[in-house]
């Protein structure tokens, strides 16, 4: 493994849908990523668009908003976005906008689709990883309701 996978390898182990893969389960995974750059401004995801593939962002800032535009979250290196749609087979469900130049690693649905069912314990980790992402997520959007519910109970 050469300077530039091993410093990849580090990158995809943290982030929350790959942890717990030793180096020889995301190494696969290494070898599929391509490298992309985003110009300030330019449209990623759309709501809506079949779910191909997911980022891994490296450097810069995406932007994600709502249908009607509203920001809802953003995007910052080591983290990334689209997990969800292309292990549920679902449609984009925000827009993602690259806020500045960025920089990412693309990782396709077949290739992971290919991964996951060639090794059981891959699939098994990203699994679980997805579903304790998702149980947070459902947390944090259960104190963002009840903020915005005393807010209006307020006002």
């Amino acid at each position: 493994m050469n300077r530039q996978q091993h410093q990849m390898m580090q990158i995809v182990q943290k982030i929350d849908t790959f942890k717990g893969l030793d180096a020889s389960e995301a190494g696969p995974l290494i070898r599929m990523c391509r490298f992309q750059v985003w110009q300030l401004s330019q449209i990623i995801y759309q709501i809506g668009q079949p779910s191909t593939d997911m980022i891994i962002l490296l450097h810069g800032e995406l932007s994600v908003t709502s249908q009607s535009g509203e920001a809802i979250g953003r995007i910052l290196p080591g983290t990334s976005t689209g997990e969800m749609g292309i292990l549920t087979g679902q449609p984009r469900s925000a827009n993602v906008t690259a806020a500045i130049e960025s920089t990412g690693l693309i990782i396709h649905k077949d290739g992971l689709e290919t991964l996951m069912a060639e090794n059981w314990h891959v699939h098994v980790k990203i699994l679980r990883n997805m579903l304790n992402l998702l149980c947070k997520r459902l947390t944090d959007a259960d104190v963002l309701i009840e903020n915005y519910a005393r807010l209006a109970r307020k006002g």
